[in-house]
């Protein structure tokens, strides 16, 4: 999938579910790329399985331009997803209002598109498995002790 609207500050993130990854884009005033209008101010998710398919989420309404902090920083979306995948929030001025508020947008969480692997804990690193067991100074394991 080959996204063309400029938005080189776009953010990037993920929940639980790493299937997925979540991106909220602007348009860029300094940009002197062609712009086709998709996917221009909207937060959307993006399949990792390379198969492209895209979930879209919600427009933001941002207008950049950077002249005020009204219209600059604050206000461009910065989406960040729930770790459960049920909310996203983001920032904006909707539509140069004169201020930048934050938007919780409510979402259906994204299917799994792969299983978890067995063994594997959560957020993706190996479980650790600790074997206890006694050693005598000797360093062999001791044996049970049985009485006469």
């Amino acid at each position: 999938m080959v996204i063309s609207e400029p938005a080189p500050s776009s953010a990037l993130t993920m929940a639980d579910n790493e299937d997925w990854l979540t991106v909220g884009t602007y348009r860029e005033p300094s940009s002197t790329l062609p712009s086709t209008g998709v996917f221009q101010d909207e937060i959307f998710q993006v399949a990792l399985d390379g198969s492209g398919r895209v979930r879209r989420i919600c427009h933001t309404r941002s207008s950049i331009d950077n002249k005020t902090d009204t219209t600059g920083y604050w206000a461009m979306p910065k989406p960040t997803i729930s770790k459960d995948g049920r909310f996203i929030a983001f920032t904006s001025n909707w539509e140069k209002s004169g201020r930048y508020d934050l938007f919780i947008a409510r979402i259906d969480p994204a299917p799994r598109l792969s299983m978890p692997q067995p063994g594997a804990a959560p957020g993706g690193s190996p479980q650790k498995m600790i074997r206890q067991r006694r050693v005598t100074q000797s360093g062999a394991p001791e044996r049970p002790r049985t009485q006469n």
